[in-house]
């Protein structure tokens, strides 16, 4: 099967969202699709791809919450044979083995690739390199096409060196691996910040973000001490990022990541977030917070950053202080002639 243009991608990406939304509101997985692929009137070698799509999206298992506790463990998946017999009833082929649907390009099918939440996922996608890119060549990219000065560390190096960072007031633009897929960044394509400084919020959306002064980010916190920092049961779970819950108000404030009503959109990390997680767990130890302010990797009005290119450009256009790339540390301060920014750029997008 043909690679997908990007407007191809892009309308694959809004049928996906809208299969799963029929499916929230009670339709079955093939159901869904099919309605979809006929209102968007999609050729059949895209109606393969929504599908494959719509089952390996690991976001998907978090919308059973809508339809209750008693559909928790249910995962939903579509039949191929059943959607071509519901959409073309005179023939049915044989299903189709097609790549997943990314937001980036990458490997021609879903199973030579890792989980973006896997332990380590070095693989990079580059619009040069559609089959990915090592860590090291990312390094090679940005230091000889950018000329930046960058330095690639261990991964003990790299935890140690950010945590510090971040400990320091530091706020850090943190790429890594695949890009997510879903309405939020989750510990890949990341602006990350220590979420006990009120002034972190201030600098995030004035300075960084560019966007209103009074619009809240979100916590990430090592899943199993979630219940420590805000009131959530032991055990609980999200790691999408998707529901709103109380900061507790025993413990020390967290004014970067609570909302004037004291709720917060928070994501639990487990081992399943890889390098993201062990970050957490090296700034806990530095400070006793296992919380991180996390936000998108992009400034208001532009999508989150999907190359190392897009990456290191959104670094020079905006007040980020230190990008991780992967295991390559980009530090503003080490840079010659990039200055700090005082008003928003004009960015490629148009505002909301």
């Amino acid at each position: 099967m043909e690679r997908m243009t990007a407007a191809e991608e892009a309308q694959l990406v809004r049928a996906v969202r809208e299969a799963a939304h029929h499916y929230i509101n009670g339709d079955s997985p093939e159901d869904a699709v099919v309605k979809v692929a006929r209102a968007r009137d999609l050729p059949r070698e895209h109606v393969a791809r929504v599908v494959e799509s719509f089952n390996v999206n690991t976001t998907l298992s978090h919308f059973q919450r809508a339809r209750g506790p008693d559909k928790a463990a249910e995962f939903p998946t579509a039949d191929l044979d059943k959607v071509y017999a519901k959409l073309y009833p005179e023939t049915v082929d044989p299903p189709v083995k097609t790549a997943a649907l990314s937001w980036a390009p990458g490997p021609e099918s879903y199973e030579e690739t890792q989980d973006f939440m896997s332990p380590e996922v070095p693989r990079f996608t580059d619009k040069r390199a559609s089959r990915g890119m090592s860590e090291a060549q990312a390094l090679e990219t940005i230091m000889d096409d950018y000329r930046a000065d960058a330095e690639e560390l261990s991964r003990e190096e790299l935890l140690e060196a950010t945590a510090e960072e971040i400990k320091n007031g530091n706020v850090i633009g943190w790429f890594q691996g695949r890009m997510e897929y879903g309405p939020r960044a989750l510990g890949n394509r990341s602006i990350v910040a220590d979420p006990r400084s009120q002034q972190h919020r201030d600098t995030l959306n004035l300075k960084i973000k560019f966007r209103e002064s009074f619009r809240p980010f979100a916590p990430s916190v090592l899943a199993e001490r979630a219940h420590e920092w805000f009131d959530v049961p032991i055990g609980y779970e999200d790691p999408y990022m998707l529901f709103v819950v109380n900061v507790r108000g025993d413990v020390t404030p967290l004014p970067a990541v609570t909302h004037i009503d004291g709720t917060a959109r928070v994501q639990t990390v487990d081992g399943r977030h890889g390098r993201y997680r062990l970050l957490l767990e090296a700034f806990a130890e530095r400070t006793g917070c296992p919380v991180l302010v996390n936000t998108s990797f992009n400034v208001r009005g532009e999508p989150i950053v999907c190359t190392p290119a897009d990456a290191y450009g959104c670094f020079l256009r905006t007040n980020l202080d230190v990008l991780v790339l992967g295991r390559c540390v980009v530090v503003r301060d080490e840079q010659v002639d990039v200055p700090r920014h005082t008003v928003a750029p004009t960015g490629q997008f148009p505002l909301d």
